[in-house]
């Protein structure tokens, strides 16, 4: 995403850098959070870009954004999204904040400088609530000269916290925060920078008047988040209760809480992310064409004929099917999963659809399938999402509730327990396990 940034100089002075993929009738405005940028978001932006305009901005300071003695406050990081806005002509659009860039947003809102349809918020800073004495507390910790004394090593530490498990595609920005270090002026800066944007959280809290929110929000945390809720100042409360504080808050709020995922959870679950979004926000209508449809009444009368060779020959020799069961599949192990359950005889395996829609590159249709599985019929209803390319299937995700597969599946042990992240942690490594698929 480095490569396609753009800049727009806004009437108040600001130069912001930002990047836009996609296109649609529905635009996302991508706000990142503290000490980041607008690369935070590459891995959502990627799933996000086929169905809708994204734009990913670098806040005032940030970033490739300019760098000015800005008198920081949340009053200034909103008015900048304002002017954002207005210049780049969006007209339909929702916005989507990440941490601090959710404090930003959800300011935004209360004092009407945005007015969109719906928000969504990324693991937001701001539902935590901090009493004066604590506040004080971490007043004391931000100061430049303990944020300068940290080490490359502290430096690293801090930053792998974000996540469960680093993903290999977010170590670039590791790379420059550490090659900054080394730039005396511009760290000193940065430095300055984050302790003014705390310090404007702080300054503006917003839980109380979570209340006056009347419009549909999305709220995603990670279940592993590090951060959310301050370790230190509060150490028996838990990050899903931050999200059930948000939820009983908000009056139109939809609170989704993603396994395996630290704080920047939208990019280590990006893909399941993705998929929340769209339920959220909705697709636009598409074009239905008679081409793409035939490939999938195709590939789902090949599941009810039990003849997975024929279904295997709609997919790109590189697709990837996904599943909350599976997780990624690609090649062999993608074979074997279609070997079971549908290697049967015939008779075996049924195939409902409905609200098939589909263009030349995209499709979805939600499915009830029934399937035996290692001796027990399956009975599940879902939805897949397809993306395709040179005419073959390239991406399949399919999304259905674990809890009830397992029910049928795993017996009175998969009903007391299906609804467990741990244990479906645990199934999915077992099935990629049997299936040969690579962790």
């Amino acid at each position: 995403m480095q490569d396609d940034i753009r800049y727009i100089t806004l009437p108040a002075g600001p130069t912001l850098a930002y990047v836009e993929w996609g296109q649609g009738p529905t635009s996302l405005l991508f706000v990142h959070g503290l000490g980041s940028s607008q690369q935070v978001w590459q891995a959502l932006v990627a799933e996000l870009s086929p169905y809708y305009r994204c734009i990913a901005l670098d806040l005032p300071g940030y970033g490739q954004s300019s760098k000015e003695n800005y008198q920081i406050s949340l009053d200034f990081f909103a008015e900048t999204l304002a002017q954002f806005v207005v210049a780049m002509g969006m007209d339909a659009y929702i916005p989507v904040g990440h941490s601090m860039g959710g404090q930003i947003v959800i300011h935004a809102l209360l004092g009407g400088w945005l007015h969109p349809s719906r928000a969504i918020l990324f693991a937001p800073a701001g539902v935590e609530v901090f009493s004066a004495w604590e506040k004080k507390t971490i007043r004391s910790l931000n100061q430049p000269s303990l944020l300068r004394a940290q080490s490359k090593e502290q430096v690293k530490h801090s930053f792998h916290y974000n996540f469960y498990k680093t993903p290999t595609e977010a170590l670039p920005m590791l790379d420059e925060r550490l090659a900054l270090m080394d730039q005396p002026t511009a760290y000193a800066y940065y430095i300055q920078l984050t302790v003014a944007s705390i310090n404007a959280m702080l300054d503006t809290p917003v839980y109380e008047r979570l209340k006056e929110l009347n419009l549909p929000v999305l709220v995603i945390y990670g279940e592993d988040d590090k951060l959310i809720p301050n370790r230190f100042l509060h150490p028996h409360e838990t990050t899903t209760g931050i999200g059930r504080q948000a939820l009983e808050a908000l009056p139109h709020a939809r609170l989704i809480m993603l396994a395996e995922a630290g704080h920047v959870v939208q990019w280590e679950q990006a893909k399941e992310s993705a998929l929340a979004v769209k339920d959220f926000v909705g697709i636009a209508a598409v074009t239905d064409d008679e081409a793409t449809e035939n490939i999938l009444l195709h590939l789902y009368d090949a599941f009810v004929q039990a003849n997975p060779e024929a279904l295997l020959s709609h997919y790109h020799p590189e697709a990837v099917y996904d599943s909350p069961l599976t997780g990624p599949l690609t090649g062999d192990a993608l074979k074997k999963w279609y070997h079971l359950i549908c290697g049967q005889p015939v008779g075996h395996n049924r195939a409902e659809l409905s609200t098939l829609e589909a263009d030349d590159f995209r499709a979805s249709l939600q499915w009830r399938l029934h399937y035996p599985y290692r001796g027990t019929q399956v009975a599940l209803s879902g939805q897949a999402n397809f993306d395709f390319q040179e005419g073959k299937i390239i991406r399949h995700h399919d999304d259905f509730n674990v809890w009830t597969w397992a029910s049928l599946t795993d017996g009175w042990r998969g009903w007391s327990l299906g609804w467990n992240s741990t244990y479906q942690a645990r199934l999915r490594a077992n099935i990629r396990k049997m299936l040969g698929a690579t962790s």
